[in-house]
């Protein structure tokens, strides 16, 4: 099983480009069902997806791959300018039990209440469309091609607090 966990609007021509090509690389394996979770989140619920994909983990298995897209082209934007590479690169989370969880080093992973025992890099090149670049990279689904990494910091989200007038922490 695959799923595909992101904030891009239903109506944008890049979510449909992205279940096009999961769909032309992985439909000929039987087992490979596509699915959206949260399909009509904004570019600020990445703290409902997370939410989502803790509740549902249970149905998930080791050999399941979770494509999370929450958030990543600010966050690549800033990788650029700041590190000046032509690279920029996705966290690979392996669990034992609930599979394969690969999204940006943006700290969505510190929202995930799973225990992973192994981390792996995925880079690929900066360019316009790195979903579709990342896609054509796991398309064998030999994880073992990536270089390990150490575990990433669990960055948290603070919770948002109301201090007088003010609204802080989102």
């Amino acid at each position: 099983m695959i799923t595909l966990s992101t904030d891009y609007n239903i109506y944008d021509f890049y979510l449909a480009k992205v279940k096009l090509r999961l769909n032309r690389l992985f439909s000929s394996e039987n087992f490979v069902d596509l699915y959206q979770l949260a399909e009509n989140t904004t570019k600020t619920d990445f703290r409902d997806i997370a939410f989502n994909i803790n509740a549902l983990k249970e149905e998930f298995s080791a050999p399941d791959i979770h494509l999370i897209f929450v958030n990543q082209h600010y966050q690549m934007q800033q990788h650029w300018e700041e590190l000046k590479t032509d690279d920029f690169y996705y966290i690979l989370a392996i669990s034992e039990k609930f599979g394969h969880f690969i999204m940006p080093n943006n700290g969505f992973l510190g929202l995930l209440d799973i225990d992973f025992q192994e981390f792996k890099k995925i880079t690929v090149p900066m360019s316009t469309f790195p979903e579709l670049d990342l896609l054509e990279r796991i398309k064998t689904k030999d994880f073992s091609k990536f270089p390990s990494m150490e575990k990433p910091l669990k960055l948290s989200v603070p919770n948002a607090q109301v201090k007088g007038e003010t609204l802080v922490g989102t």
